[in-house]
């Protein structure tokens, strides 16, 4: 394995465990946009997109591209099937155990009055807590959440066996959403690639959207956000805050039940590329972001079909700023790291997703960056040189990777006098 493909693996740290290696580890890194997304529709522009973009040194171009569903493309639906698993793994101990609970109270206090759910805890197996429908404040959910309370955090997740169980469930007519709390891990059985994509489609050609509450000791915010990315969800995160003080509930049921659009057909000018190549779902209360490859310019036009791909356009996009910032050498590899997979492992579903995206690409860039300083007072120049040399290939412009190198030059220079 190369130094390259090295680096890519650590960066992969955004925690999900899939076979399918290097596509997934060097997918972490992340982006920043300014995000005033926009829409146009008929001919008539409402807002535009702001895209953020980098130019490597090969003068390849590479941007991220925040799309936004027309706010009238779909009504809200007025009930909802809802299947909630809650992570019952060893992880789930503790205060990450009471937020757990309290997050999920605060839950079924706030759905409807026509809403109906399903309890499932998951850990090694997926059990059901409650055996049919019922409305959120039924005593048969109050049940079930009675039995989930007394239920002993133990073992590991198998987070796709949980996700077929909910898949089956949702067999009905009425609409569906999946509502996940726990931390995104699956220990006890590693996600596969093909497995994971082959159960998104599933939801995603149903139009049930999974949202997820991460919490837990360790998140695996990757598998949380594709989950999200791939069928129109959302992702909030345990901030160490009360559930009642942030109106987590309340927030999380709004987002349950906010209409999602589901495109058939995402068109760009030729030349461009955008990962995933599939077209993503849209909400309006959250962007979603592609990443893509080539000559994005202001004015640009992106067009999209909502319901059939035939006909004229239902939307566009329309490219307003375009920002090439300092520190967007994150955006090359995070393309590279998902054309293997078709830009299925992209987990970008929101800004919040985003800035922990980037904040996770800054600190394992910080963290090698403090193992080649280390290595030059210990004298070991060569390592000290690789680390110096790893880092620029991915951030030409790194000030410390410069500064590391030119260190090691002239200290080996003073040495070999």
């Amino acid at each position: 394995m190369t130094h390259r493909d090295d680096l890519a693996f650590e960066f992969g740290s955004f925690g999900m465990r899939l076979r399918s290696a290097l596509a997934l580890w060097a997918f972490v890194a992340a982006l920043v946009l300014v995000a005033s997304t926009s829409v146009v529709q008929a001919a008539a522009v409402v807002k535009s997109v702001d895209v953020l973009r980098y130019t490597a040194p090969d003068g390849e171009t590479y941007f991220a591209l925040p799309l936004l569903a027309p706010a009238n493309a779909k009504e809200t639906s007025s009930s909802r099937d809802v299947v909630i698993l809650v992570d019952t793994s060893a992880s789930q101990t503790g205060s990450h155990r009471v937020q757990a609970l309290a997050v999920l109270e605060d839950v079924l206090a706030s759905m409807g009055r026509s809403d109906r759910v399903r309890l499932f805890a998951v850990d090694v197996q997926t059990t059901a807590l409650t055996s049919e429908w019922s409305p959120a404040d039924s005593d048969t959910i109050r049940r079930g959440v009675a039995l989930l309370r007394r239920r002993a955090p133990l073992g590991a997740t198998r987070l796709v066996p949980a996700l077929d169980a909910a898949a089956r469930t949702l067999a009905g007519k009425r609409p569906g959403s999946v509502l996940y709390i726990g931390d995104g891990m699956s220990s006890a059985e590693l996600i596969n690639t093909e497995d994971f994509k082959q159960v998104l489609a599933r939801f995603r050609n149903r139009h049930v959207s999974i949202h997820s509450y991460g919490v837990g000791p360790r998140l695996d915010l990757q598998v949380l956000g594709v989950m999200a990315q791939q069928t129109g969800g959302t992702v909030l995160v345990d901030r160490g805050g009360k559930t009642d003080e942030n109106g987590l509930g309340r927030r999380i049921a709004t987002a349950i039940h906010a209409p999602v659009t589901y495109p058939s057909k995402v068109v760009v000018p030729e030349g461009i590329t955008l990962l995933p190549s599939q077209p993503l779902p849209l909400r309006s209360d959250r962007q979603t972001i592609y990443i893509g490859r080539g000559q994005l310019e202001a004015g640009t036009t992106i067009s999209g079909w909502l319901a059939s791909a035939d006909g004229a356009a239902d939307v566009q996009w329309k490219v307003g700023r375009l920002s090439a910032e300092a520190g967007n050498a994150f955006l090359a590899m995070l393309f590279r790291g998902a054309e293997s997979t078709d830009g299925f492992t992209v987990a970008l579903a929101g800004r919040t997703m985003l800035k922990t995206a980037r904040h996770e690409f800054d600190s394992h860039l910080d963290g090698l960056l403090r193992q080649g300083e280390q290595a030059l007072k210990v004298r070991s120049f060569n390592e000290a040189e690789r680390i110096g040399l790893l880092v620029r290939g991915f951030d030409p412009d790194n000030v410390r990777a410069a500064a590391l190198l030119g260190a090691s030059e002239k200290v080996q220079a003073r040495t070999a006098g």
